[in-house]
């Protein structure tokens, strides 16, 4: 009976206030049961509720709001910044134009966004969504239960997921991005080097500028790509084992083509030299024949014209013997060091060409991973292009434009707002970036 006695007495006065305020031409606020209406066109519902704000709301028992245009639902929330809106027990939205979203949830900067149960947004345009989901970094993003975004424009998406530096991108559950414009993507991933990228579940960037692609694969050197680790290897196509023309090869296929030269070239020399030695030795025995059978015949006849002529003819046959031989061993060997030098010299050029097959493959890696950060940057571009778009609360109908800058990309966007009803406000905004990307959103919200 008490209670009813002093709702009743409580709506009377305010009831006269209200007819008085009317007749005078000011439109003062209205407070309903033991709630606190101070500021002209606020609203307080519930019991201890204060709206000291102007054209504030406040519902829920103990809620308050403070700030113009600010709206506080649920028990002991708070809403004291410019255009802010708290909706849960026990939450803050501090900031301008800040929103938090559950139960002991805080947004307490400019334009930031708390969703989830103990969530905080700390940070200029940052948005933790999850419970006990992080945002401290200006523009960043955390997604996930228990998810970190400490570092200016950095993300991190998944339950656990850090990115503490310098636009870090973490997605994943337990990833980690802790280098300047580093990315890891995949379960439990890593790239903690400055413009590392880590892919795959486990996979580990360490070193500057530094690439790890599939799982449990480790770079750990500066400006490397990395495929595996110590105890796991994994073939790329065109590039490990190649079986086919157009396919690189690997270490093992180097030694393979080096050992096959190797073996060549022993045959051939071998058989030249015994072909040169069987050669010499048929024109030496045919010529010791022919002198003989010479000097048998010149004995019959002559000794001392004999002796002569043996003397003579074995002079000849020695010499000239010796001088085709050396002539001829001398060509053989010379056609035979060419052949092999020939041969030597056409694997190691085939050799050159696969590493330089391999080196384009790299490059074109390289420029795919490049063209990927630049439309990264290009969208970063767009988003803050977009979030720049200025909203007045006191017209029906806003109309902006903003531009944005990031990396070297750049991005415009246009945007508009329009309160629909006193309590209804609809905006869609759209941008244009300097890799060709189109970008667009459209949002509403309802406050009562």
């Amino acid at each position: 009976m008490y209670f009813s006695t002093r709702r009743n007495t409580v709506m009377r006065i305010h009831a006269r206030f209200f007819q008085k305020s009317v007749n005078s031409g000011i439109i003062l606020s209205v407070a309903v049961f033991s709630s606190y209406s101070i500021a002209g066109n606020s609203t307080a519902t519930g019991e201890d509720t204060i709206a000291s704000g102007y054209r504030s709301t406040a519902t829920g028992s103990d809620s308050e709001a403070s700030g113009y245009g600010s709206t506080a639902t649920g028990s002991d929330s708070e809403a004291s910044g410019y255009g802010s809106t708290v909706t849960g027990s026990f939450s803050q939205a501090g900031g301008d134009y800040s929103t938090t979203t559950g139960s002991y949830s805080s947004a307490s900067a400019e334009a930031s966004t708390a969703t989830g149960f103990f969530a905080n947004a700390s940070a200029v345009e940052s948005t933790a969504t999850g419970s006990y989901a992080t945002a401290s970094g200006d523009m960043s993003t955390s997604t996930g239960a228990g998810s970190n975004a400490t570092g200016t424009l950095t993300t991190a998406t998944g339950a656990g997921a850090r990115a503490t530096e310098y636009g870090a991108t973490a997605t994943g559950a337990g990833a980690r991005a802790e280098g300047g414009l580093s990315t890891a993507s995949g379960h439990y991933s890593s790239a903690t080097g400055d413009h590392s990228t880590a892919l795959g579940a486990g996979a580990s960037a360490t070193a500057k500028n530094s690439v790890a692609l599939g799982a449990n694969s480790e770079a750990s050197r500066d400006n490397t790509v990395s495929v595996g680790n110590a105890h796991l290897q994994r073939q790329i196509t065109g590039v490990a084992a190649g079986t086919e023309d157009s396919d690189a090869v690997n270490v093992g296929q180097l030694n393979a083509a080096s050992a096959a030269n190797r073996n060549y070239t022993d045959a051939v020399a071998a058989q030249t030299e015994q072909n040169a030695r069987d050669y010499t030795n048929t024109i030496s025995g045919a010529d010791r024949k022919y002198t003989e059978e010479k000097a048998a015949t010149a004995e019959k006849n002559a000794n001392i014209y004999t002796d002569s002529k043996i003397q003579e003819g074995n002079e000849y046959v020695i010499a000239y013997s010796t001088k085709y031989t050396d002539n001829s061993s001398k060509k053989t060997l010379n056609q035979a060091n060419n052949y092999t030098d020939n041969r030597f010299n056409e694997s190691v050029n085939y050799t050159d060409n696969k590493i330089s097959e391999v080196n384009g493959r790299v490059d074109h890696l390289n420029n795919k991973i490049d063209e990927n950060n630049r439309q990264a940057k290009a969208g970063i571009a767009g988003a803050m292009a977009m979030s720049g778009i200025p909203q007045r609360f006191d017209y029906n109908f806003n109309f902006g434009v903003a531009a944005g800058t990031y990396g070297g990309e750049q991005a415009i966007s246009a945007g508009g707002f329009w309160n629909v009803t006193s309590n209804t406000t609809v905006a869609t905004k759209v941008a244009l970036d300097t890799q060709h990307n189109v970008g667009g959103t459209v949002g509403f919200t309802v406050g009562w």
